[in-house]
Order: structure tokens, then C-alpha cells, then sequence
């Protein structure tokens, strides 16, 4: 490969992990413009509580947000970032770890869900952004701030069966709040993560 292609490659994907970079961070922090510059404007994103277009996640995010108390903190944080290239087109796949403290009937509790990103990104205008995002889920857990302060009782009263195994704490919190997992939610090792990664490697090689 000639130097100067390589070159460009470099730069290509550093602008692309950029890109998926701030589109999670932004969004820990209410940085609504940047948030939204992060995606084309027919982008669309598929999370444990929404499916669809980046406009309606965006205005979801930011009620969300606004109803969070003062002791909610929620923080995504990515790594193994890997990109494959084909032109303007590329998919970049990462793990991504969400840290969320939620107060639950009075008591503090810390959720941890662990997943997949595989976001579709093109490069139109001379830009990168996003224009697919899909989030893969593989596990969750939820623990207690302080366990001598939670009654039996609060374990009691959850109904998990209603939810997939693999973020089912994840779910049951969502649910708390009017938040419920979409149709087009996507767990790891099912036939829907098959069939978005197929559809994604057609789309890379401009299907």
C-alpha cells in the first residue's frame, strides 16, 4: 500500500474513533449539539430502550436527563476500538462498559452493563458520522451502595422474567422509569445479531 493511502487510512479511522468517542461522551454530558453532529441526519440507533431515528433519541435522552436527581450518574465507557474500511463507508465495533448509579425506592443501587457498539459509518461532505448504531448486550449485574440498608422485601417485589437474561437488571431499571426495550432490541449470540451483522457486511461492501 502506497505511503500516502496508508496515510490516509490512519486518518480516516482516527476520524471515525473520534467520532463514536463523542457520540458517547456527549451524551453523558447533555452535549446535545455535539451529540447530534455525531450522526447524519437520517442516522438512526438501536439502544436497550429505543429503535429508531437519532432525532427521537436525542429528544429522549434529554428528558431522561432532565429527570435524573441529583445522586443519578450514568458514564459509558468504550474501548477496543476496531475499524474496517471500504471507502467512504466503514464499520468500527468496540466494547462498551455502562456504569449507572440510580436511587430505586429511596436506596442507592450501581447497575453495570456490559455490550457490543457496531456502529455503520459514512463519510459524505467530508465527514465522518454515524449513520447506524447498534448495541449488541452480553451482560449485566446490579449491586446495592450500601446491602445492610436494602429490606428482603426489595428483592421480593422484582419481576425479572419479563425481561431477556442478558440485561435483565438493565431492563427492570429502564422500566422504573416508562423506559421499555424496544422490538428491535439486540442481545449477543442471537439470531438478531446475525441478521444485523449480515446486513452490515453487505452495506460495507456498498449493497
Amino acid at each position: 500500500m502506497p505511503d500516502a493511502e496508508r496515510l490516509q487510512n490512519m486518518l480516516d479511522k482516527f476520524e471515525i474513533q473520534e467520532v463514536v468517542t463523542a457520540a458517547c461522551y456527549s451524551r453523558d454530558s447533555a452535549d446535545w449539539d455535539t451529540l447530534r453532529d455525531s450522526y447524519h441526519p437520517d442516522g438512526k440507533v438501536t439502544v436497550s430502550w429505543h429503535s429508531g431515528p437519532v432525532d427521537e433519541f436525542i429528544e429522549r435522552s434529554k428528558k431522561m436527563m432532565a429527570a435524573r436527581g441529583p445522586q443519578d450518574f450514568v458514564k459509558h465507557v468504550n474501548a477496543n476500538q476496531r475499524v474496517r474500511l471500504n471507502g467512504d463507508r466503514a464499520i468500527i465495533e468496540y466494547d462498551v462498559i455502562l456504569h449507572n448509579r440510580r436511587i430505586m425506592d429511596g436506596f442507592a443501587i450501581d447497575f453495570h452493563t456490559w455490550s457490543r457498539y457496531f456502529d455503520q459509518v459514512e463519510k459524505r461532505d467530508d465527514k465522518w458520522r454515524i449513520f447506524i448504531r447498534s448495541a449488541i448486550y452480553e451482560k449485566d449485574r446490579m449491586d446495592p451502595h450500601n446491602p445492610r440498608e436494602i429490606p428482603d422485601s426489595f428483592y421480593e417485589d422484582m419481576n425479572l422474567e419479563q425481561y431477556p437474561l442478558n440485561i435483565r437488571y438493565h431492563c427492570w431499571r429502564n422500566a422504573k422509569t416508562g423506559q421499555k426495550p424496544p422490538e428491535g432490541l439486540i442481545l449477543a449470540r442471537s439470531e438478531k445479531e446475525k441478521e444485523v451483522r449480515e446486513a452490515a457486511e453487505k452495506w460495507l461492501a456498498g449493497g
